[in-house]
């Protein structure tokens, strides 16, 4: 009979709600956190998302994971599955918890990939699967992928990224609860506001601390006291700039893929620069904010209303006391 662990907990985003820094915080501290019997794996819930989208879908995050066939992605799940196998049955009998953190989950609900596939899985190893997902206000999330998207080679206009955005599934926030609490249960699925006004990686990783009743004394948070890029508005003219230029220069040197390389190291010497930690944020005018209100209204109230009306924070998931 497969040993099981009793809980994992599914840390699954949203994007742009400080996954990144909760996921630095858990590997900084993966010995202290093995010492109270959690075990924090992101690059296994890295593997498993990529392992538990479907071939077909053939979705960029597996293109950028440089899969090349179905059967290299097959491998891919085998290996996946394998691991936490190895890492469940290796566990020492006091480990009670395997916490797993990848916003890639997330978007499994509004590519209609099946979730009761993932929880199959889970449930062969852990008594109870817990999954904690934050949602942030679609205006501040809008703007803060718009500053992303620069900084990652995104050359359209602000109007065009809002278009796409509500075109998308990501600020669909009931709807992704709904399907994700429909497989694992109402009672096991906790979605909470991103705070906008917490406005630092140390901020956020103690809000999660307090969400899954982790005793934050005696950790690292070291990784998240920087306060997060902003683009300021001159930053923005010159990346425009630059994904104009750069597309000419490389025309016809049959390169594929010239923005991404190209801009990295244009983000690496721009981060050393005052001013994108320090500069004005870029704002929606009153016609944009409107336009994704109106838009993305229903599923955000609804969602708020519904944590509101009684979903409390993880109490006691990992054993420990505030």
């Amino acid at each position: 009979m497969q040993k099981k662990l009793s809980i994992c907990i599914l840390h699954i985003g949203t994007p742009k709600t400080g996954s990144t820094a909760i996921q630095r915080f858990l590997q900084a501290n993966y010995d202290a956190l093995s010492r109270r019997n959690i075990i924090a794996h992101v690059k296994l819930a890295n593997q498993l998302a990529k392992a538990f989208t479907p071939w077909h879908m053939r979705t960029r995050f597996l293109k950028k994971s440089g899969l090349q066939d179905p059967q290299q992605h097959a491998q891919l799940k085998k290996k996946a599955v394998q691991d936490l196998h190895e890492i469940v049955s290796s566990a020492a009998n006091d480990q009670k918890v395997l916490l797993l953190s990848s916003e890639h989950f997330y978007m499994m609900a509004s590519r209609n990939i099946d979730i009761t596939t993932v929880k199959e899985v889970l449930d062969r190893y852990f008594e109870t699967v817990v999954v904690v997902c934050f949602f942030r206000d679609p205006v501040d999330f809008v703007v803060s992928s718009y500053n992303q998207s620069l900084r990652g080679a995104y050359s359209g206009s602000l109007p065009a990224f809002i278009g796409q955005y509500i075109g998308s599934g990501r600020w669909k926030y009931f709807s992704n609860y709904n399907a994700w609490s429909s497989v694992f249960g109402s009672d096991r699925c906790f979605f909470v506001p991103f705070n906008p006004d917490q406005q630092t990686n140390y901020d956020v990783v103690r809000h999660f601390c307090a969400l899954v009743n982790l005793d934050p004394e005696g950790l690292n948070f070291s990784q998240g006291k920087r306060f997060n890029p902003q683009m300021s508005a001159k930053l923005t003219a010159v990346y425009r700039l630059i994904n104009i230029w750069v597309p000419l220069w490389k025309h016809g040197t049959g390169q594929q893929d010239v923005l991404n390389p190209a801009n990295f190291k244009l983000k690496r010497f721009f981060e050393r620069l005052w001013f994108i930690k320090h500069g004005s944020k870029l704002r929606l005018t009153k016609d944009q904010k409107q336009l994704v209100r109106s838009a993305t209204y229903t599923e955000y109230r609804r969602m708020l209303e519904h944590y509101k009306a009684g979903r409390n924070a993880l109490s006691g998931s990992t054993g420990e006391s505030e």
